[in-house]
């Protein structure tokens, strides 16, 4: 369900991606295995996502199965259980803090977005998880503002990372995001 939730939202099927994630979800209870970080991973990309389409002015605003409270909700939702993964599963902290701030970042929280970022590059560090740093990397580069010294860092330290890792989908999406937030 969790695939068919982002292939939905990918396509611009906001409606079915939330029907399809609350079946994911709820597919999930009862018990932590290593593969549901993968399922609330992709459980909270679709959420965040529909958090992002229920704005006023974007494109899923027009869906009334999706307000923005209710996806609001069912993003804290989807923290909660991935934040009680990572209890047992340490290796999902990177991505639980990558997720938070992408959710402040959505919210208008800009400095708890940094905050998070800045806890999941200490994460990764910690679990010397390459990928999950640049993606840190990544998101600071893109939620700091353009004159701040470190933006230029976190953006070269990204690159060279992803990169090294082959990493090609999230290198064109650090470049892309990297020009939208140059122009704002």
């Amino acid at each position: 369900h969790s695939l068919y939730a982002l292939l939905e939202a990918s396509n611009g099927e906001f409606a079915r991606a939330a029907e399809q994630a609350g079946k994911a979800l709820t597919a999930s209870r009862g018990g932590f295995q290593l593969n549901h970080i993968l399922i609330h991973s992709a459980i909270l990309e679709v959420q965040l996502w529909l958090l992002a389409n229920a704005r006023p002015g974007a494109p899923g605003a027009a869906i009334p199965e999706l307000s923005a409270a209710a996806a609001d909700a069912a993003v804290r939702e989807a923290l909660n259980r991935l934040r009680g993964f990572c209890r047992v599963f340490p290796i999902g902290w990177p991505l639980l803090h990558l997720r938070h701030g992408e959710y402040e970042w959505i919210k208008g929280n800009g400095t708890a977005a940094i905050k998070h970022c800045e806890l999941a590059l200490v994460a990764s560090r910690s679990l010397k998880s390459e990928y999950y740093e640049a993606l840190a990397h990544r998101d600071l580069a893109i939620y700091l503002d353009a004159d701040d010294p470190a933006r230029s860092r976190h953006l070269r330290e990204a690159q060279a990372v992803l990169g090294r890792l082959g990493a090609a989908r999230d290198l064109a999406r650090l470049r892309c995001e990297a020009k939208i937030a140059e122009i704002n």
